[in-house]
């Protein structure tokens, strides 16, 4: 095969990208479809068994929000925690009231 004209038909092995929506490089450049989360279509596509729910659901994640949540209860919970010496709720407690949104105050 020469090296001009005819070699470029062959260049079709990347068709996958990084999806804008879900991340996975499930997004397909010719069909213009994530065959993940079915962008660009509004709804996102569901797994087709129990099992590969379970493996995109909650937890199987970084879970970066619920680890701080699961370990310090509600928001309204948080000043007897902080009081208890818990450094990042200090922390904020300290911020809320150098604001004015709290009248107790920490050393």
């Amino acid at each position: 095969m020469s090296r001009g004209t005819p070699s470029f038909g062959l260049k079709n092995k990347r068709n996958c990208t990084n999806c804008k929506r879900c991340g996975k490089p499930s997004y397909h450049q010719r069909h213009k479809r994530c065959s993940s989360c079915a962008y660009p279509e509004k709804k996102m596509r569901s797994p087709g068994s129990l099992k590969a729910v379970r493996r995109r659901g909650q937890g199987t994640g970084r879970m970066r929000h619920m680890k701080t949540f699961f370990k310090l209860g509600y928001a309204n919970n948080n000043k007897r925690i902080a009081e208890r010496g818990h450094p990042l709720l200090k922390e904020m407690w300290k911020v809320r009231a150098r604001k004015g949104l709290i009248n107790g105050r920490f050393n």
